[in-house]
């Protein structure tokens, strides 16, 4: 059929049947299908269009993905298509991301190849790099430069090599292009070099298949992992070897995840709030009907810093009785628990911390786990008994956190510490690092710093803050230490480099803290068998866990993939967005992870985070109050406790239980975000006042 003009979107219609879109790639046109659409003219009414400002739309392209959304929207409309199957690749998929996250009727199933959840930083300085390469195509110099320039990024050393003919005849007709194309094609890019889906990718509802290419160095294997996880019930499919050009590198494969993947969700009308059904091998988005909603009964903890000579069994059975003690209840109401340190064995020599917790009278015969997932221990733990309670285990359920860090006479063998912490992390990173650790997040720090420009003065504020808070609350361990911006930054007495070269200091550390914290989690019908009140509990509207490689080298740990997917689906499964929380508690271990964390919870753009604290919007006056406990930094990090004491304090701001110096007014909606390693295991959970 011929191309359609007469609208905004040029556009060809080809075939019978359903409706499928075709979206297409930034350097793409309606022609560019032609090799592969026979295949699905067969199944389907294909529509393919041209964004404005490629070949065939002529007019200015729109500086954001809304104008290319609604330029689509109009195009449905005028075919009197209410709802299509979609297939996008590359800046195509980034369309159909947003198109179904904000129109979910109108998509009834999507693919999309090579696509992100956030720009990345080829797509910033390649793509910048590209688009001068353009505007100079378009000022009449150097055309053929766009292409060399395209080559390198778009496709695999592989297939370069093998088709190295093919691609110069390609380059070449790039550059006998007309100047207007090589201007749009500059704004094109410009539109997607700052893009950030992670907050709407929660709310797609149809089914969703992410279509990556192993060798893709635009928009990288992580990123489409984090994609993945961040959307509901989302498929992944790897296509090794490939470049980020996959629909030309392999087409067969293509054609056949596509066509494979469409024809096992055809039962799904795209309705929102319907069940979508996968017949075949991957799984979509099935609304469990197993998930009910499960609250915070009750919670307690021990004041952070020494334990002096208690020992493990009763720094457990401690945290079980007291916490009990806080609604008055006998710990034979608790159906299932899990326990969980980091150091246990290492440092306490203490192992099977379950048979230790099923001592406690009360406790003996039932379901009860240890766990173990670096500093992201005591959120694991909850997670633990929540899925518990999900798989009918019991209707009340215990979590308990602890760390000894430090000898009877509350004295720390800093040396030891250095070494045990350190096999959390990869043995290739050890080498040459005396204070493991510390040295990978001064260097992460390093990174941040360079990166985005930030500085020491910043980041050493975020410390200053904490301090500020922990003055306030009973149960921090540096309660008593209230340091200025100035000793912060000063290196002299305890503040000193870490490691030589990198610009971490004492005080941007967290503490070596002794500690235990416990938490019980129940179902609706826990809460009345426990006599407790809705109107006086918090739900886990949210929660999530996702992990990344241990290794810090080779991924970018500065928007780690599995932190911002863990956090997009707790904000998913709570029905609420960033703009909702006020109250956070985050993972400072160091300050640069309180930086990144404000950005992880979508309180600040990327490389944003620590002006966030420096303006104020961190403080518990401020936009959001985070970590007004005086986070690890100062309230201590008490390893296998610090996950159950942040979700614990953020209900306690919703349930206005803080000090008043530290209550957040009008605390809503709290959100957490504990890790555990270089950056590795994440867990986060979202807080509300039940109703």
């Amino acid at each position: 059929m011929n191309v359609d003009q007469t609208g905004v979107l040029a556009h060809q219609l080809d075939g019978d049947g359903e409706p499928l879109l075709l979206l297409n790639g930034g350097m793409m046109s309606i022609s560019s299908w032609n090799p592969f659409i026979e295949p699905f003219v067969e199944r389907y009414r294909v529509v393919r269009c041209d964004f404005r400002g490629q070949l065939r739309s002529h007019e200015p392209p729109h500086r954001t993905l809304d104008g290319h959304v609604a330029d689509v929207i109009a195009l449905l409309d005028a075919l009197e298509i209410e709802r299509a199957r979609v297939i996008g690749a590359s800046f195509g998929a980034e369309v159909g991301l947003l198109l179904a996250a904000t129109q979910p009727t109108r998509v009834a199933s999507m693919v999309v190849a090579t696509a992100t959840d956030v720009a990345t930083p080829l797509m910033r300085d390649g793509g910048a790099e590209l688009g001068r390469a353009c505007r100079d195509a378009a000022a009449g110099r150097a055309a053929a430069s766009v292409g060399e320039i395209l080559v390198p990024y778009f496709y695999s050393p592989e297939y370069i090599a093998a088709h190295r003919d093919e691609l110069a005849a390609r380059s070449a007709q790039i550059a006998l292009l007309p100047p207007w194309w090589f201007a749009a094609a500059a704004e094109l890019l410009t539109s997607i070099e700052d893009i950030d889906l992670r907050p709407v990718l929660g709310k797609i509802t149809c089914p969703v298949l992410v279509l990556a290419a192993g060798a893709d160095l635009v928009m990288p294997l992580d990123r489409a992992r984090a994609l993945a996880a961040a959307i509901p019930g989302a498929c992944l499919e790897i296509v090794h070897g490939s470049g980020h050009v996959l629909v030309v590198e392999q087409p067969e494969r293509f054609i056949r995840s596509c066509l494979d993947f469409l024809a096992s969700v055809s039962r799904y009308d795209g309705r929102v709030g319907r069940t979508p059904e996968r017949i075949g091998a991957a799984t979509i988005r099935r609304e469990d009907s197993m998930r009910k909603p499960v609250y915070i009964a009750a919670y307690h903890q021990s004041k952070f810093g020494k334990l002096m000579d208690m020992q493990t069994p009763d720094i457990i059975a401690n945290a079980v009785k007291e916490v009990c003690a806080e609604i008055k209840v006998d710990p034979t109401a608790i159906d299932v628990g899990s326990v969980g340190a980091v150091c246990n064995v290492s440092l306490n020599k203490q192992g099977l911390l379950s048979g230790l917790m099923a001592m406690v009278p009360g406790l003996g015969a039932k379901p009860i786990e240890a766990v173990e997932n670096a500093c992201a221990t005591g959120g694991q733990a909850i997670l633990s008994v929540i899925h518990k309670l999900l798989l009918g285990d019991g209707e009340v359920g215990i979590a308990v956190g602890y760390e000894k860090m430090r000898d009877n006479d509350g004295k720390m063998d800093g040396k030891l510490i250095g070494e045990v912490l350190g096999y959390f992390s990869h043995p290739d990173e050890r080498p040459g690092k005396v204070f493991v650790f510390p040295h990978l997040f001064a260097e992460v720090m390093d990174l941040y710093m360079k990166t985005y420009g930030v500085t020491e003065a910043q980041l050493a504020q975020i410390a200053v803050n904490e301090y500020g808070n922990a003055k306030y609350n009973p149960y921090a361990q540096m309660q008593k230490v209230q340091p200025t911006l100035e000793q912060a930054m000063k290196i002299e007495g305890i503040n000193r480099y870490i490691v030589e070269g990198l610009p971490l200091k004492t005080y941007d550390c967290s503490q070596i803290t002794d500690g235990y914290a416990a938490m019980i989690v129940a179902t609706e019908e826990g809460l009345k068998r426990l006599g407790v009140a809705k109107a006086d509990v918090v739900e886990i509207a949210g929660y999530a866990q996702a992990t990344d490689p241990l290794m810090k080298a080779g991924r970018d740990v500065l928007r780690p993939a599995g932190a911002y997917a863990a956090m997009g689906k707790a904000y998913a499964m709570a029905g609420a967005t960033q703009a909702d929380v006020n109250v956070a508690e985050v993972h400072d271990c160091f300050t640069v992870m309180a930086a990144i964390a404000a950005e992880v919870l979508g309180k600040a753009p990327v490389g944003k985070g620590a002006q966030y604290w420096v303006d104020g919007k961190a403080a518990v006056g401020g936009e959001c109050g985070i970590n007004t406990s005086g986070g690890l930094i100062a309230k201590g990090h008490p390893i296998g406790a610090t996950g159950v004491a942040m979700i614990g304090w953020s209900a306690w701001q919703l349930l206005g239980k803080v000090p008043p110096e530290l209550q957040v007014k009008n605390a809503k909606v709290a959100a957490t975000f504990n890790i555990g390693g270089p950056i590795c295991a994440s867990v986060c959970t979202v807080l509300k006042r039940a109703s």
